[in-house]
This record gives structure tokens, C-alpha cells and sequence, in this order.
């Protein structure tokens, strides 16, 4: 499966396993734009700034995964980006 154009929401994307997940760049190399979900701002922020600064194509987006409505914004905001 091709990548390119297709964007990957990473919940929980800027600390502990979810970063990890983010900065492996498998998506990003292979052309997808990341979504990084996280329900800290300023981590969502660095993280965002980290990738992009290494040129990758990174949005990032609060979001507590256990709040059904901020999910559902969350990925709304992500569809309106693309």
C-alpha cells in the first residue's frame, strides 16, 4: 500500500511510545503527512516543530482520546487540513 497523499493520525504522538511511532518517519518517507494527536499542547507543538525543522510534513492536534468529542474534532480538524 502506496502512502503518498494519505495522511496518518499517531494518537498519544508526542511522548513515550507514540513518539516513537512519530520520529521512526516510516509514514513520513514514505510520503504520508502526519497527524500527531496528544493531550499535552506544548508537547504536540515541540514535536511538531522538531519534525518539521527535519523537514517532515507534520501537523499537530490536541486531543484527549478518551473524550469522544474531542476525537471526533480532532479528526475533523485532520480531514480539513487535506
Amino acid at each position: 500500500m502506496g502512502w503518498q497523499g494519505k495522511t496518518v493520525i499517531v494518537t498519544g504522538g508526542a511522548q513515550g511510545i507514540g513518539m516513537a511511532v512519530t520520529r521512526l518517519y516510516l509514514f513520513a518517507r514514505a510520503g504520508a503527512h502526519l497527524a500527531v494527536s496528544d493531550s499535552d499542547p506544548e508537547a504536540g507543538i515541540e514535536i511538531q516543530q522538531t519534525l518539521r525543522a527535519e523537514g517532515r510534513d507534520v501537523t499537530a492536534v490536541v486531543c484527549d482520546v478518551a473524550d469522544e468529542d474531542d476525537v471526533r474534532a480532532m479528526v475533523h480538524a485532520v480531514v480539513a487540513k487535506d
